[in-house]
């Protein structure tokens, strides 16, 4: 059984460059900026009005206003989404499934209000465990967590197999697709929360649109589950800054659109790296890449930090002992990971 699940803090290193925390490292758009630094000491002092910016993001995921809620970061939708769906729950104690690989806090959030996790995979080779996760659904199931694309492996889950396991949901259940990094890449999972009343779909402002700093996530959906989410909202989770800064990245898209168009690139850089040096890396839609130097692997952490460059220890995420995962993002810094890991081999 694995240990309780654990949740590593960003570090801030002068000059190092920050390639563990997946964040769009150029900032955000210029445009952002400003709007913010418009804000007057009038702005601050009231509560914000999120309408505006509710419709804004609607509109960019091509849903209806009342199918959305906005969070504090993704994070807060996840452990909402949570309690929703055990509170709604008719047996005093319920199960909440997760597919391992995945991302650290889901585990921590269902252990943090009492439910019992219950864990799908990993496979030997990390691909999702889709037959588990189905074989592994039963009655006590409230809510079952897949990350598509995959924390830490990149890997984009079919709708094909989303399908299958809202399918097999028994009534008053949920599916939570974290779809945090699906601007990168993979099958677009938001329709499924409109044609399923049973499924949740989580989307971020963090990565791709560098706005990690000011928190936003937004949590997709329609049904008895959503609406019960949006009670457990707080009114204002969402700050007058957050929002204001959404509403701006969304007027400017040119930003974001380079940002994504660099990370296949990086992905690449990555990939041929790891094949001329003969180390396994996992093919991914997300803005990382997961590898595998094994038994080296934190001697290649420490040496990197050593030369200024910061990546992720996956070695404690169930089936990724010996990983690490790197930020795919700008070529010039992916580049420079490369240079530095050839240096160290």
């Amino acid at each position: 059984m694995e240990g309780p699940a654990t949740y590593e803090r960003p570090t801030v290193r002068e000059g190092c460059l920050r390639l563990h925390f997946n964040e769009n490292t150029s900032g955000c758009a210029a445009s952002v900026h400003d709007a913010v630094q418009a804000l007057s000491a009038r702005d601050l002092a009231y509560y914000p009005d999120v309408l505006e910016t509710t419709r804004a993001s609607a509109e960019r995921f091509g849903i209806a206003s009342e199918e959305i809620v906005l969070t504090n970061g993704l994070d807060e939708g996840l452990l909402l989404s949570a309690v929703a769906a055990t509170a709604m729950s008719r047996e005093a104690r319920r199960e909440v499934l997760i597919a391992e690989p995945s991302y650290s806090l889901h585990r921590a959030f269902v252990e943090a209000i009492g439910a019992d996790a219950v864990a799908a995979g990993p496979r030997a080779d990390l691909r999702f465990p889709l037959g588990e996760v189905l074989d592994r659904i039963t009655p006590r199931t409230a809510l079952v967590f897949v990350t598509s694309p995959g924390n830490p492996t990149g890997e984009a889950v079919s709708l094909k197999a989303l399908e299958a396991i809202a399918d097999r949901l028994p009534d008053g259940s949920a599916l939570f697709i974290d779809a945090a990094y699906a601007d990168f890449g993979g099958e677009d999972p938001t329709p499924l929360a409109g044609a399923h009343p049973q499924v949740l779909v989580g989307r971020t402002f963090s990565k791709a649109y560098g706005l990690a700093g000011v928190r936003v996530g937004a949590v997709i959906g329609r049904g008895p589950l959503f609406d019960r989410l949006r009670q457990l909202v707080p009114p204002y989770t969402t700050n007058v800054v957050a929002a204001t800064a959404v509403r701006a990245a969304l007027r400017d898209l040119g930003p974001f659109e380079r940002y994504c168009s660099e990370v296949p690139r990086s992905r690449e850089l990555i990939y041929d790296v790891c094949e001329r040096l003969g180390v396994e890396s996992w093919p991914s839609a997300a803005n990382f890449v997961l590898i595998r130097p094994g038994d080296r692997a934190a001697e290649i952490l420490d040496a990197l930090a050593a030369r200024g460059v910061q990546v992720r220890d996956r070695s404690q995420v169930p089936g990724c002992a010996g990983c690490l995962r790197v930020t795919a993002g700008w070529t010039r810094e992916t580049a420079a990971f490369v240079s530095a890991l050839e240096d160290i081999w």
